[in-house]
């Protein structure tokens, strides 16, 4: 989330406005990351009374609002202390993240008023909703770039190509082909279309619930009846998915073998809940009108 050049009905401290005379309001951040996760701290310098006496009363709170687009990750972190510090595990992000601080109300307020606020609002005093944005700073976005070994995620194994003899019938899964990646033919129309808007980062998660999710339902119910005329695995594409499925805390080979636990269900664990993301997605470009 970046705001850019919105208007307010109300004084907003920011950088990129006028509305108080001295007052300020900084964030400094840095940042260290390892092959697990990535940690950001923030140290923030906010020097208007009546907003820290806002704060101290639990009427308004810091956040911290976090996205990345290419992983359709999004976060809001609150506090009440100038200090934060938060965690992300690598596998949720890549490319580049979206970091925007500020300073919101937590509940309802009425007759807000500031002696530092410009001339222009001598005068008034506002009554402002739970949600209001009081300050705001659009911070440097973070490019977090993974090598071959931290990207090999789930949806990293799949190779999607086009199969010049599909015409009009169902795409193919082909588990046997590699010992790397699991390969997806799609029909030449359907494949045009998918490497159009593959390159659309609020695509990809659509896409992913689309064609992704089902192709490995399909691979965890082959692995369940045993139709793999392979030893999967010594397969670099299962061990990846074991090893995923580490990474969530749990043990692939035992959830195979349970048959309580739906291949459906299992999908959706090791793709982190996709529905959620393409969803989001959708009301975010339906939202946003893009074509």
């Amino acid at each position: 989330m970046k705001i850019n050049n919105r208007l307010y009905p109300y004084p907003v401290l920011c950088a990129d406005k006028d509305d108080y005379k001295t007052c300020h309001f900084n964030v400094a951040v840095t940042h260290s990351h390892d092959v697990h996760s990535l940690t950001m701290d923030f140290v923030i310098d906010m020097n208007c009374s009546e907003i820290q006496q806002l704060i101290n009363e639990g009427k308004a709170e810091y956040m911290i609002h976090l996205e990345c687009y290419t992983t359709a990750f999004r976060e809001a972190i609150t506090g009440i202390t100038p200090n934060i510090t938060h965690k992300i595990p690598v596998r949720r992000i890549n490319g580049i993240i979206e970091r925007t601080a500020l300073i919101v109300l937590s509940r309802d307020i009425k007759d807000f008023e500031c002696a530092d606020w410009n001339n222009i609002f001598d005068g008034n005093k506002f009554s402002l909703n739970k949600g209001s944005i009081l300050a705001y700073q659009n911070l440097k976005p973070l490019k977090i770039d993974k090598d071959y070994e931290e990207s090999k995620n789930v949806n990293s194994i799949f190779v999607i190509y086009k199969d010049v003899s599909n015409y009009n019938k169902p795409f193919n899964v082909d588990i046997e082909r590699s010992s790397n990646n699991i390969y997806i033919g799609l029909g030449e129309n359907e494949y045009k279309l998918y490497n159009i808007y593959s390159q659309k980062p609020d695509m990809q998660p659509i896409l992913n619930s689309m064609i992704i999710l089902p192709a490995l339902v399909y691979i965890f119910e082959a692995l369940r009846q045993k139709e793999i005329n392979i030893d999967y695995t010594r397969q670099n594409w299962y061990k990846s998915l074991v090893k995923n499925y580490q990474e969530l805390g749990s043990n692939l080979e035992e959830k195979l073998n349970d048959e309580n636990t739906k291949s459906i269900e299992l999908a959706q664990i090791a793709m982190e809940l996709p529905l959620i993301k393409a969803l989001s997605n959708i009301s975010s470009i339906y939202e946003s009108g893009d074509d």
